[in-house]
């Protein structure tokens, strides 16, 4: 049986705002999961921004009349998104994306936990979605089991950690009254007004699961195109302002917090594939450099040793505009990374890496790794010949010899750097005995006592 649309509201409990463009594949769920809601004295305002696929077509066809669908007068999700909001009549405010699913339930429990408490937002966990797995936003960041009420920043720091704008609803008159709006940004346009909220606002928290971001895949997701040049600079340019409300608002532990994520994950995640892309010295992207260079510069010292070496040595190199050698610490390739040390200079790259950050061997002996020892010493069908073999073994010694311990090398590695290459059958000998003799012991410590024997008489023990 046909699905009975309810009317139009006169004076709708929540306006939900849903920015699209060329969503068409998944435009239906999207709008039929907000049209369903258990909540559904509601209006939905689709702003269209320029789709040129089916999106359009498709929501032509929804007879419903609470669903109020404009095209965009102006250019971007973050325009399309205001004016949704100049348009909004409800008593809260809610926002969802044109592919993504609102669970049935979401808005009614958003709601009620609102009106029981007063607050003017509360935020929900929400699921990840892709075609092959799902997982909420309580795995792996445990702030979401339980109600909380009267939550700030000041005494939760972690939340600052999730800026997305559709998890939550707001008092469409606070949300008014502070002046919020949507970057004009083409990029995390979210991510500063979503800071400004936190920063502004006490706010109530459920553990329900209030929406479904479909992590979509290939290249037509605003995800995938973060690696873009203007997509970099622009992702950055927003997160420089998300400092500085962060420096305004004047707590020390919310600041480490808010370096801690950034730094540990979402710098992370959009600088490394720019490296490996050449984006260190493509002039396409000198303003994402500069930008990036500027956030790190704001980043705490304590903040930079809480994450780990590799990332730390590739950010000093970056706060250093040493952005060719941060390129060689975030590679991952082995092949690739021995041309980037080639053209670079061994010896030149390690002097550098204990000028700009001193005692960061761990990071040197795993770069050491990657591009010349671990092929090598798991090298037992001689895929490699002799003489790039040779070659590799002389390249690691430089830089060993530049002035990485010796210490921090296991003992085949040790070998490989230490016996004589000229009889590298010798070599590959003496780097096997040592790895087989290593596989022996492990299994000596890993069988149970009475079966010792033998195996320990095979290791030498």
């Amino acid at each position: 049986m046909p699905r009975v649309a309810p009317p139009r509201p006169k004076t709708p409990t929540i306006s939900v705002v849903m920015a699209v463009r060329d969503v068409g594949d998944w435009i239906d769920a999207a709008v039929d999961s907000v049209l369903t809601q258990s909540l559904d004295n509601l209006e939905l305002i689709v702003i269209d921004d320029g789709s040129t696929d089916d999106t359009l077509n498709r929501l032509a066809q929804v007879e419903d009349p609470r669903v109020i669908l404009r095209s965009a007068t102006g250019n971007g999700g973050a325009a399309a998104r205001n004016q949704g909001i100049a348009m909004a009549r409800g008593e809260y405010l809610a926002f969802a994306d044109g592919d993504d699913i609102v669970p049935t339930h979401a808005y009614e429990r958003l709601v009620s936990q609102a009106r029981s408490t007063g607050a003017e937002m509360v935020v929900g966990n929400y699921m990840t979605f892709s075609p092959s797995k799902a997982w909420t936003r309580q795995t792996n960041l445990p702030l979401y089991g339980a109600v909380r009420v009267g939550v700030t920043l000041a005494s939760e720091p972690d939340f600052i950690r999730d800026r997305v704008c559709w998890n939550r609803v707001f008092k469409r008159a606070s949300w008014n009254a502070l002046g919020l709006a949507f970057a004009d940004s083409k990029r995390s346009n979210d991510i500063r007004v979503m800071t400004d909220a936190y920063c502004a606002l006490a706010f109530d928290v459920i553990p329900d699961v209030v929406y479904g971001y479909r992590k979509r895949v290939g290249r037509s997701s605003m995800t995938s195109q973060r690696s873009a040049p203007d997509a970099l600079a622009e992702h950055f340019a927003q997160e420089l302002g998300c400092i500085e409300a962060i420096e305004a608002y004047g707590d020390e532990q919310v600041a480490a917090k808010y370096f801690e994520g950034v730094l540990g994950h979402d710098v992370w995640h959009h600088i490394r594939p720019v490296l490996a892309l050449g984006g260190a010295t493509d002039p396409a992207y000198a303003a994402a450099r500069d930008l990036t260079t500027a956030l790190l510069r704001h980043a705490p010292e304590t903040s930079l040793k809480a994450i780990n070496q590799t990332t730390r040595l590739t950010y000093r190199f970056i706060i250093a505009d040493r952005w060719e050698a941060a390129a060689i610490v975030a590679e991952e390739s082995p092949e690739r990374l021995r041309e980037l040390l080639e053209a670079f200079g061994h010896e030149q790259f390690v002097t550098l890496c204990h000028q700009t950050a001193p005692h960061n061997n761990a990071a040197l002996v795993r770069i050491t790794r990657r591009a010349f020892l671990d092929d090598v010493v798991t090298d037992a069908d001689h895929s490699i010949d002799d003489a790039d073999l040779v070659v590799r073994l002389r390249a690691a010694r430089r830089m060993q010899e530049a002035g990485i311990p010796t210490k921090r090398f296991k003992p085949a590695e040790l070998a490989a750097l230490s016996e004589p290459l000229d009889d590298v059958a010798s070599v590959r000998v003496r780097i096997q005995q040592i790895v087989e003799a290593a596989a022996v012991a492990t299994a000596v410590e890993q069988t149970p006592a009475p079966r010792r024997g033998l195996l320990a008489r095979l290791a030498g023990r």
